[in-house]
């Protein structure tokens, strides 16, 4: 499977790692870190593209108001399925 292509407006989700005492809402792949005295997860952050880059950098603003500048080959980032889009429509980042 090639590079995903990604354009502006564009809605997004960004996996990320979390560790601490309890997961949040939404969590997944939840596991105990390796000297077991917390736990890690999973966390989908939902977004969307503002700016591609030649460099192949993309602006992304996340559901908090954030601005992240990510990879486009960073596999933690993929675009949203047509589910997550119709189901999280809230969650994503308004345009403007």
């Amino acid at each position: 499977m090639g590079q995903q292509r990604f354009e502006i407006g564009m809605r997004v989700v960004y996996s990320h790692c979390e560790s601490g005492s309890r997961p949040p809402q939404g969590a997944h792949h939840i596991r105990p870190t390796r000297n077991g005295d917390s736990i890690q997860w999973l966390r989908d952050n939902p977004g969307e593209v503002l700016e591609t880059r030649p460099d192949g950098l993309l602006l992304v603003r996340m559901d908090d108001g954030e601005q992240r500048l990510l990879a486009a080959s960073d596999p933690s980032l993929r675009r949203a399925t047509l589910a997550e889009r119709l189901l999280r429509r809230r969650s994503f980042p308004r345009a403007g």
